[in-house]
Order: structure tokens, then C-alpha cells, then sequence
């Protein structure tokens, strides 16, 4: 048989068998497999790069009420989306 042609579980399987693992015992072979399972996916954080750090966003201040309001209708803020009759208070930053 070549091994370049095998299946995961066949892989496994031989591997375990070389490494002295009775295939009939089911309990060896699934404790073999959690070991080696176990190992390839610690190898496999050792190879991964680090994530990338996550940004600090500064928060500015609520738009002032007598300020322009910032969609850019050009009226204050409150008049327009800061009007609390409308139910519109969105408190938008820039």
C-alpha cells in the first residue's frame, strides 16, 4: 500500500501501530489519538503568529447642544437629531 494515499484514519491507524498500539483495544487507539491529537494542535499554536494588538479607541465627548449637529444638516444639534421630541438622542461623536 503507499502511504501517500491514505486517509486521516488510516494514517492514524498505522502510526498507532507502530508505536505499539494493539488496534483491537479501542480504548489504546482512542487514547493514542487524543495524545497525538493533542500534539499536533499544540505544535500548531507554537506555529501560528501572535494576533494583532487591539487598538485603544479614545471616546470623545457627546456633541454639545448648542454645537452643529454632526449629520451635517447645518442646524444645532439640538434642533435636529439631539431634539428630544423626536426620540432621536443618538449622541453622535466625531
Amino acid at each position: 500500500m503507499d502511504p501517500e494515499h491514505w486517509g486521516p484514519a488510516k494514517r492514524m491507524t498505522m502510526e498507532a501501530m507502530r508505536a505499539g498500539v494493539d488496534p483491537t483495544d479501542q480504548v489504546a487507539v482512542l487514547k493514542y489519538m487524543k495524545e497525538q491529537t493533542a500534539k499536533a494542535l499544540a505544535q500548531r499554536a507554537k506555529d501560528m503568529p501572535a494576533p494583532p494588538p487591539i487598538p485603544i479607541v479614545e471616546h470623545a465627548s457627546k456633541t454639545s447642544r448648542n454645537n452643529p449637529c454632526p449629520c451635517g444638516s447645518g442646524r444645532k444639534y439640538k434642533k435636529c437629531c439631539g431634539d428630544p421630541a423626536k426620540g432621536q438622542e443618538i449622541g453622535i461623536v466625531e
